[in-house]
């Protein structure tokens, strides 16, 4: 689901840009969350005819002035400037020079330049070492298409202006951003042929198809995102907890997380969240998160403790995770929440909220404070295991809570999660929420491991599904063979 379940202009992002001739075709198939890319130089990629010439071009200078590169030394240069000014975010000009030849044959000359508005981000390799080689080169060939061009120009002119170029009614919606200094991974799916890219700072991810594939890819070769029990030890007791966990239950051994992190690694995992029980007071909670970062995964996590939260010591581990969510059950949690943050000097948007929707009074009244203190909020589904299994769970109107705080301009950015979204499907397809923005299964692009019992499954709420694992063998092939048939 999108950021904003206003936000149905994303839906842009997922229609299928057809021309009049056969061609290649670039399709996006889902956003968890929305790029932008704004600027006063304003080059697109575009449709064109096979027949097009360059126009306006001047030793290839693709500046703010108005330009169309649609030979191949054209878009070379173009491509060639692209890639030497992402390599530059990671090392010194002279070796990008070096590498950009290497690649595209092409020299770096003081007279080309790409205006630095309009530089397109390229993803980098798992270990932002180095740009991603096998993307580049797909992302090349599509841009040699005869029938594709750059079209050059600027948005500096009065609106009521009509000076708009014949092509640009053709532009191509890119997935890729603008000016983010190396924020992109990306990850190809050979068997369904598509690329899923993900943006290391924000967590946004979007999979898309360089070709016109039919149907939208239903599952990954392995997974994107792995949730990851490490604990099942908790002091809160809260009736609701699915997991059932308590003061005594065990932790997972410190010696099992090398091996699963490495296999996930090599899966090309992009994130883990680590959950609980209450995953802070594992006792190697720190060494957890460093192996995570050391296998190039973002480790995110779930807490409610906010004694570990106001320890001025966990700012390192805080600094090196991706985001932390935040059980929220009433208002003041996230007053409290928010003045924490306030006084130990925390990066505001690494924290974001996460609320069981069918069994949280006063919703509304969240949502409002979230809003009021600059909070992400996630909403979540009810899950009906562990001690949670008999409660029975209050159905509400949180659609219509969203949409009356969106007319009021009083709502946060919102998430759900696959169980709501799934309960809600109905609901989420009727007020026009387009499909790619929202997930309703789990174990299609994600995968639940459970280290303290040593067992994995598509879900953390489905037990039933969960297999075991053993850890003296090969964990690739026993994750990549079980997630294959869930």
């Amino acid at each position: 689901m999108a950021d904003h379940l206003d936000q149905i202009l994303l839906q842009k992002a997922g229609l299928l840009l057809k021309a009049n001739k056969e061609i290649t075709i670039l399709k996006i198939h889902n956003v968890r969350l929305g790029f932008a890319a704004n600027s006063s130089s304003s080059h697109s990629i575009v449709f064109c005819d096979p027949d097009q010439v360059d126009e306006l071009l001047d030793s290839y200078e693709f500046g703010w002035n108005e330009f169309v590169a649609h030979s191949k030394e054209s878009k070379m240069h173009y491509l060639s400037l692209l890639l030497y000014y992402n390599l530059q975010n990671i090392m010194n000009s002279e070796m990008a020079n070096i590498v950009m030849q290497h690649l595209t044959g092409i020299p770096y000359t003081e007279d080309s330049y790409i205006d630095h508005q309009s530089i397109i981000d390229l993803p980098f390799s798992r270990d932002m070492k180095g740009v991603d080689t096998e993307f580049y080169k797909e992302f090349e060939n599509y841009i040699l298409q005869e029938d594709i061009a750059i079209l050059g120009g600027n948005d500096n002119y009065d609106e009521e202006e009509d000076i708009s170029h014949p092509l640009s009614s053709n532009v191509i919606n890119l997935p890729l951003g603008r000016e983010s200094s190396g924020r992109y991974i990306a990850r190809k799916d050979k068997t369904f042929d598509y690329w899923t890219l993900f943006n290391v700072y924000t967590g946004a991810k979007v999979r898309f198809s360089f070709n016109d594939i039919k149907e939208s890819p239903t599952k990954a070769s392995y997974p994107e995102l792995v949730d990851l029990k490490i604990t099942n030890c908790c002091f809160k007791n809260c009736i609701y907890c699915y997991q059932g966990s308590t003061s005594n239950g065990l932790h997972a051994k410190k010696s099992d997380f090398y091996s699963i992190l490495s296999a996930l690694g090599d899966m090309g995992v992009f994130e883990v969240a680590i959950g609980g029980g209450e995953p802070t007071i594992h006792p190697n909670f720190d060494y957890i998160i460093s192996s995570c970062r050391y296998h190039n995964i973002v480790p995110n996590f779930t807490t409610a403790n906010l004694d570990w939260i106001c320890n001025p010591n966990n700012k390192g581990i805080m600094d090196e995770v991706g985001a932390i969510a935040y059980t929220v059950n009433k208002y003041e949690d996230i007053e409290n929440l928010s003045s924490i943050i306030d006084k130990y000097g925390y990066t505001r948007n690494k924290f974001t909220l996460q609320v069981i929707v069918e069994l949280t009074e006063g919703l509304f009244t969240i949502l409002q404070k979230a809003y009021e203190h600059h909070f992400r909020v996630t909403l979540l589904g009810f899950k009906g295991t562990g001690r949670a299994k008999d409660i029975i769970p209050n159905k509400i109107d949180w659609i219509k809570s969203i949409q009356t705080l969106i007319k009021e301009r009083d709502c946060p950015v919102i998430a759900i999660d696959t169980v709501l979204a799934k309960e809600y499907e109905k609901e989420l397809k009727k007020i026009k929420i387009p499909s790619h923005l929202y997930e309703t299964k789990d174990g299609t692009f994600s995968m639940y491991i459970d280290m303290v019992e040593k067992k994995c499954g598509p879900s953390s709420y489905e037990p039933d599904k969960l297999v075991d694992l053993k850890m003296d063998k090969d964990l690739f092939l026993q994750l990549a063979n079980n997630f294959f048939n869930f």
